[in-house]
């Protein structure tokens, strides 16, 4: 089962009040609105597929959007087991076999593994960080055609 973390980002006050009073405005208004969203959704989707780091393509392949059925909220998911090593990095590790007697890697039996500390390779934060303002501006401009 993959494990779930999430990446937060602070949205402006002019995002939160268009989403949240989003009954207020006009049928129009909403939804362009919520084009601004799955716009913003699609872009940081794309942002985080450019970004991730490649070595077998799973970690790339795992990462997939949806939007809620209202239309008013989109995410961006890395499915992958070892999505938030890869986002967060990872302290050191010391590894000694649980159920046998020795570890088999590559074709070496040991006693025991040191992983070395792996260093973050953010690909989430950074595509959303760099929506956000783009998202602001959209749904300003939505709110102002009306």
């Amino acid at each position: 089962m993959a494990r779930s973390f999430w990446v937060i980002t602070d949205r402006s006050a002019a995002i939160s009040t268009a989403v949240m009073g989003i009954e207020r405005y006009s049928l129009r208004t909403q939804e362009n609105i919520k084009k601004a969203l799955r716009e913003s959704t699609l872009a940081v989707h794309k942002g985080a597929m450019d970004r991730v780091p490649e070595r077998t393509g799973e970690l790339k392949k795992s990462i997939t959007m949806r939007l809620s059925s209202s239309g008013l909220s989109g995410y961006v998911l890395a499915k992958s087991k070892y999505a938030h090593l890869v986002e967060f990095g990872a302290g050191p590790a010391f590894i000694e076999p649980k159920r046998k007697k020795a570890l088999y890697f590559n074709g070496h039996f040991s006693a025991y593994a040191f992983l070395p500390e792996r260093k973050p390779r953010p690909f989430l934060k950074p595509a959303a960080e760099q929506e956000k303002g783009r998202l602001e501006k959209r749904i300003r401009e939505a709110v102002c055609q009306d």
